[in-house]
């Protein structure tokens, strides 16, 4: 018959997950939301302390769809450069390298974007 301090011994082993009844890949999945969440938060930081400091406030409502857009778009690119894997969760610079990658791609497309939409006639698309 197996004590309590056995059964006790034998929780203290298991992985923090598997303490509380929660499976290594449910552990894994939480992580990566969290990892997500977090890249969002600082995109969108970024994106507010240098709109601040270039103008000195708050970008307006009008001016500030860039955030709406680069955001998104970031993540969706993070995921398919996996930059939320085991693989980038091991090594520092497959992350750096992946992330980069990622802005890189979020930049090209916000500035097609920006491009494509613009609704002022101070640059003529019809050049290009």
């Amino acid at each position: 018959m197996p004590s309590a301090l056995t059964s006790l011994s034998r929780a203290a082993a298991l992985p923090a997950g598997q303490r509380h009844g929660m499976s290594t890949h449910s552990v894994r999945l939480m992580v990566y939301l969290v990892q997500a969440l977090l890249d969002a938060a600082a995109v969108a930081l970024g994106l507010v302390l240098a709109d601040m400091l270039a103008h000195g406030q708050l970008a307006r409502p009008d001016d500030a769809i860039g955030y709406w857009t680069v955001v998104p778009i970031f993540l969706l690119g993070n995921f398919y450069a996996r930059s939320y894997s085991f693989e980038a969760m091991n090594s520092v610079g497959t992350a750096i390298l992946r992330v980069a990658g990622a802005l890189g791609v979020t930049l090209a497309i916000h500035l097609m974007l920006s491009f494509a939409l613009k609704g002022s006639g101070d640059l003529s698309r019809l050049v290009f």
